[in-house]
C-alpha cells in the first residue's frame, strides 16, 4: 500500500447562515457510534487508515465506537444499535445500511450472498477439510447458507424486514443525533430507504466502484464480474486510504453542518499498479473459526 497521506482537508462547507467552526459545532469529548457491515469493520478500526479512525482525529478528544461486523446482515447491526442504547449513550450515531438480502448468523463466518456462500464452501474444502480444524457445525452453516440462498430466499420478504428495522431504527433514535448511510446501491429498491437516504450523493458501493475504474476492464476480463469488483484483492472497509480520509470528512460535514460539498467525483480513481494498493486474495486466508 502506498504510504499514507498524512494531510487534512481544512475546506470546509459553510452555508452563508451557518459561519460556524468545527471547535463551535462539535463536542471535543463527544462520543460517536459506528454500526453497519465490512464499510464499517471493527477489526479495522484501529488502524489510521480506516474512516472511522480518521473521523475520531478529526475531532481532537473524541471516541468514535465501532462496531461494525464483515459480510454482516442488516438486523446483526440493528441488534448492536439496540443493545447499545439501553447500556451507552452516544453523541451521535452513524448507521450503515447493508444490502437488504444479507443472511443473518449470530456468529461467523457471514454470508452476504449466493456467490460469497458458494465461494465460502469452496475455500472450506481446500482449507480445512479433512484438518483437525474442520468443524461439522460451520461446515453444515455454510451448506445451509448456500442452500437457503439457491431455493428460499425472497427479495420481497427481505425488502420488507429491510424497511421495518430502517423505520424501527429511526424511530428508536428518536430525539438523537444520526445518520443513516447506504453501502449498497440496492437501498434504492425500496421507496421509504429513498427517503430515509436518497440525500447522499453516493453509496460504499459507487465509491469502491470509482476508484476502480482504471481497473474495471481488466478485472471483468479475469473474473467475469460487472460491478461488485473485489474478488482479486484485499483492503480496509473496501476503500484506498485517501478516499476513506474523504469518506471520514464527509461524515464531520454532515455531523457539523448537516450538508457537505463532497460528491463522488470527488473520490480518488486508482492509478499505477494495482498491487500498490491492495493484498492479493491467494495471500490470505479465511477465518472459518467461531
Amino acid at each position: 500500500m502506498l504510504p499514507l497521506r498524512i494531510e487534512l482537508r481544512t475546506t470546509l462547507y459553510h452555508s452563508v447562515d451557518m459561519p460556524l467552526t468545527y471547535e463551535s459545532k462539535l463536542n471535543r469529548c463527544m462520543k460517536v457510534l459506528v454500526i453497519g457491515d465490512s464499510f464499517c469493520n471493527r477489526e479495522h478500526h484501529k488502524k489510521i487508515e480506516s474512516w472511522t479512525r480518521q473521523l475520531e482525529l478529526l475531532i481532537p478528544g473524541s471516541e468514535v465506537t465501532c462496531l461494525g461486523s464483515g459480510a454482516s446482515s442488516l438486523f446483526y447491526a440493528f441488534q448492536e444499535l439496540r443493545a447499545q442504547l439501553e447500556t451507552q449513550e452516544y453523541d451521535y450515531y452513524i448507521f450503515f445500511f447493508t444490502h437488504y438480502t444479507r443472511f443473518y448468523m449470530p456468529e461467523p463466518p457471514g454470508i452476504s450472498n449466493l456467490p460469497h456462500a458458494q465461494k465460502l464452501v469452496a475455500q472450506y474444502k481446500s482449507q480445512v477439510i479433512d484438518t483437525p480444524k474442520h468443524d461439522i457445525t460451520v461446515w453444515n452453516k455454510l451448506l445451509a447458507a448456500e442452500s437457503y440462498y439457491e431455493h428460499l430466499q425472497q427479495d420481497s420478504f427481505d425488502l420488507f424486514v429491510f424497511e421495518s428495522m430502517l423505520e424501527k431504527a429511526t424511530e428508536l433514535l428518536n430525539g438523537k443525533k444520526f445518520i443513516f448511510f447506504p453501502c449498497f446501491d440496492s437501498y434504492k429498491d425500496s421507496p421509504i430507504a429513498i427517503k430515509h437516504m436518497g440525500h447522499h450523493p453516493f453509496t460504499g458501493q459507487s465509491i469502491v466502484e470509482r476508484e476502480n475504474l482504471n481497473f474495471k476492464r481488466r478485472l471483468m476480463h479475469n473474473v467475469g464480474q460487472t460491478k461488485w469488483i473485489e474478488n482479486l484483492q484485499i483492503r480496509y472497509n473496501h476503500m484506498t486510504a485517501i478516499n476513506q480520509k474523504l469518506l471520514a470528512q464527509y461524515m464531520l460535514d454532515l455531523m457539523t453542518h448537516g450538508k457537505s460539498n463532497i460528491t463522488l467525483n470527488d473520490f480518488e480513481i486508482i492509478t499505477g499498479a494495482f498491487t500498490n494498493y491492495y493484498t492479493p486474495v491467494t495471500e490470505t486466508k479465511f477465518n472459518f473459526g467461531h
